[in-house]
C-alpha cells in the first residue's frame, strides 16, 4: 500500500477536516447565546461570538499558510513537509478548538496522542530501489571492508521522525550516484542494534545520530554524517539535505557517472 494512503495520512487528516462539524455544529451552540452566555459557560474566555471566532479564524490560519509555505520550501522531502504541516495544522486547530470549548480540547489531545502512538509516520520503501540493499550484520561488514567498491550505508530506524524525513534524500542521491564504484545500502539500527554499536552508533530514538550516513571506501571508514564529533553535541539538529551529501562526501568529483547523449546523469534522480 502506498505510504501516503497509510493510517498516518488517513488518521491526521480526519482529525483536521473534523473542525468542520466543530465550526458548524458545535461552535454556534456555545457562541450563539452572545458574549453574556459565553461568559457565564467559561469565564474569562475572549472569544465569545461567532464573528469575533471567524475574525481569529482568519488571523490563525494566514499565520498557518505563512508557517506551511515557509516548510514546504526549506523541505528535506515531502515526507518531511507532510510532517511538518500535520504539526502546525494540530496546534492551529487546538488553539481554536480551545476558544471554543477547552473541555472539547481534552478529547482532541487524547486524540492526537493515539494517533501518535498507534499510527507512526510511514517510511519511504528502500527496497523498491534497485539502486539500494538491504544489508544485514553480515554483508555489512562484508561492504565495511570490501575494495572493489565503495559503499555508502544508510543507518536508521522506521519509528524515527528524523529517518523517514531522510530516507527520500538518500534514495535520491543512491538513485543518482549508484555504480560499480559506488553502491548504497540501508541498515536497520533497531533489527540489529549490536551490529549498530559495533558501528559506534548511538540507537537511542532522542539520538542525533540517527539517521547516519557512512561512506565506506578500501575497507574503512572514510567518513561520516552527521560527523563523529556531533557525538559529543547531542542538541546539534540532524537535519542534513542532499546537497550536504553530496558535498561532505564529494561525490561529483568522486563518483559522477558520465553524462548521456541528452547530456544528463545515467542515474538521474527519480521524483518521488
Amino acid at each position: 500500500m502506498p505510504r501516503w494512503v497509510s493510517g498516518y495520512y488517513a488518521a491526521n487528516a480526519a482529525l483536521l477536516a473534523s473542525y468542520a462539524a466543530v465550526r458548524l455544529v458545535l461552535a454556534p451552540r456555545l457562541l450563539e447565546g452572545g458574549a453574556s452566555a459565553a461568559a457565564a459557560a467559561a469565564p474569562g474566555r475572549s472569544i465569545t461570538t461567532i464573528e469575533e471566532l471567524r475574525q481569529w479564524e482568519k488571523q490563525v490560519l494566514l499565520a498557518l499558510a505563512a508557517i506551511v509555505t515557509f516548510k514546504l520550501w526549506r523541505r528535506r522531502s515531502w515526507d518531511h513537509a507532510a510532517a511538518q504541516v500535520f504539526t502546525y495544522a494540530k496546534l492551529v486547530l487546538a488553539l481554536l478548538v480551545f476558544v471554543i470549548s477547552p473541555g472539547l480540547l481534552a478529547w482532541y489531545c487524547l486524540a492526537f496522542w493515539a494517533v501518535y502512538a498507534l499510527l507512526p509516520q510511514p517510511i519511504i520503501d528502500l527496497a523498491a530501489s534497485g539502486s539500494v540493499t538491504a544489508l544485514t550484520p553480515t554483508t555489512l561488514k562484508e561492504a565495511s571492508l570490501a575494495t572493489d567498491a565503495a559503499w555508502m550505508v544508510f543507518f536508521y530506524t522506521q519509528s524515527h521522525g528524523t529517518s523517514v524525513a531522510a530516507a527520500p534524500v538518500f534514495l535520491q542521491v543512491a538513485d543518482e550516484f549508484a555504480s560499480s564504484k559506488l553502491r548504497f545500502g540501508t541498515f536497520d539500527v533497531c533489527v540489529f542494534p549490536r551490529a549498530a554499536m559495533e558501528a559506534k552508533l548511538n540507537t537511542n530514538t532522542w539520538s542525533n545520530q540517527l539517521p547516519t550516513v557512512v561512506l565506506y571506501e578500501k575497507g574503512r571508514e572514510w567518513a561520516r554524517l552527521p560527523p563523529a564529533e556531533a557525538i559529543n553535541n547531542p542538541s546539534k539538529p540532524n537535519n542534513y539535505t542532499r546537497s550536504d551529501i553530496i558535498r561532505l562526501f564529494k561525490l561529483e568529483e568522486r563518483f559522477a557517472r558520465p553524462l548521456d547523449a541528452a547530456g544528463t546523469s545515467a542515474g538521474a534522480a527519480k521524483t518521488r
